[in-house]
């Protein structure tokens, strides 16, 4: 029921991103050397061009995320073939370089570790955390199952309240913000 309760959450999420509207260079300022790419704030950023879109109903009416967003798993583990951290953290940095300012990560991927990147590779570097949108998501214990998982086997879950606030409290430490 969960997987499919995912699936819809995702979909519905694609689609209402889809419907966004396109931040445009006149909305941000020159294009230059960015052609039909939307410039990311240039004044406050190592970030490159990258096309945005705009968060409709966000509590500032203008935060902005890339269309392209980075899976923090891909680096977080090493099913993918990113065996060292530094290679993930290099590789998420220049992303940001790239104007990817969405970074999609959970306490599961790498065990906390890929929450951990996120910090070394942005704020720990200059990167203004107002500058970088971050969905990460909770469930699994990690908690109580710790090491590194064969294939791809489900971990016991935990959704109750206690287990929540911990989750997000321990998130926020390893990503060192708020």
């Amino acid at each position: 029921q969960l997987a499919a309760l995912l699936l819809v959450v995702l979909a519905t999420a694609a689609i209402a991103a889809a419907a966004l509207p396109t931040t445009t260079a006149a909305d941000c300022g020159s294009a230059d050397a960015c052609d039909d790419w939307t410039v990311v704030s240039r004044s406050s950023a190592p970030l490159g061009c990258a096309k945005q879109r705009t968060l409709n109903g966000a509590a500032d009416g203008r935060t902005a995320v890339s269309e392209v967003g980075f899976g923090v798993w891909s680096v977080a583990t090493k099913w993918w073939g990113v065996e060292d951290p530094k290679d993930g953290v290099r590789l998420l940095r220049e992303a940001c370089n790239q104007g990817v300012t969405f970074y999609d990560t959970a306490d599961v991927y790498g065990n906390g570790l890929g929450e951990s990147m996120l910090a070394d590779a942005f704020w720990k570097n200059g990167v203004a955390r107002d500058q970088i949108v971050v969905a990460t998501k909770f469930g699994y214990d990690i908690y109580s199952n710790k090491g590194e998982r064969s294939g791809h086997s489900e971990l016991p879950q935990d959704f109750s309240a206690a287990f929540i606030r911990s989750a997000c409290d321990e998130r926020l430490k390893r990503m060192e913000t708020d």
